[in-house]
C-alpha cells in the first residue's frame, strides 16, 4: 500500500480518500440542499410573478394588435400617436416580462416605466372610436394595476 505523508504523518490512500470523499459528500449535500431551498423559492417567486407577466404579455399582444389594426384604418394621420404608443407600450411590457422571467434585480423597479406608459397608452387608445382601441385600453389599464401594485421605488443609496 503506498503511504502519502501529510506534515510529518504519513497516511495511507484509503484514510486520505475516506477523508476526501467525507468532506466533499458534506459539502455536497450542503450545496445540493442550497440549490434546493433556492430552486423552491425562484419558483415560488415565479409563481407570483405569474398573474403579472400574463397581464404584460397580454397588454403587449393587445398593442401590436391595436397598432397593425389602427395601420389599416382610412384615416391613418389621426392615428399616428396611437400606433407609436402601442408600439412602445409593447415593446416596455415585453422587456418587463423578461426581466420579471429571468428574476432581474431591476425588474420590479422596472414596472413604474411600465405603468407610466401603459397609462398613456390608454388614455391615447381611449380617445379613438375603435373596438381594437377599445380592447387595447382595458388591456393597459389592467397592465397599469399589475405594475402599480408590484413596482418597488428605485434604491437612489
Amino acid at each position: 500500500m503506498t503511504r502519502w505523508s501529510v506534515g510529518h504523518r504519513p497516511l495511507d490512500q484509503l484514510k486520505l480518500l475516506n477523508s476526501f470523499f467525507k468532506n466533499s459528500l458534506i459539502s455536497s449535500r450542503l450545496l445540493l440542499y442550497k440549490t434546493f431551498i433556492t430552486k423552491i423559492t425562484t419558483d415560488m417567486e415565479t409563481r407570483n410573478n405569474h398573474a403579472l407577466i400574463q397581464a404584460l404579455l397580454d397588454c403587449a399582444l393587445a398593442c401590436e394588435h391595436c397598432a397593425s389594426s389602427c395601420l389599416k384604418e382610412e384615416d391613418i394621420n389621426m392615428m399616428i400617436d396611437c400606433i407609436k404608443l402601442d408600439r412602445d407600450c409593447a415593446d416596455i411590457c415585453t422587456q418587463a416580462a423578461r426581466l420579471l422571467q429571468r428574476d432581474s434585480v431591476i425588474a420590479h423597479q422596472y414596472l413604474l416605466l411600465c405603468e407610466e406608459i401603459c397609462r398613456l397608452c390608454a388614455a391615447e387608445c381611449s380617445k379613438h372610436d375603435h373596438e381594437h382601441c377599445r380592447q387595447c385600453a382595458v388591456a393597459c389599464e389592467e397592465c397599469a394595476d399589475a405594475c402599480h401594485a408590484n413596482h418597488e421605488p428605485i434604491n437612489q443609496d
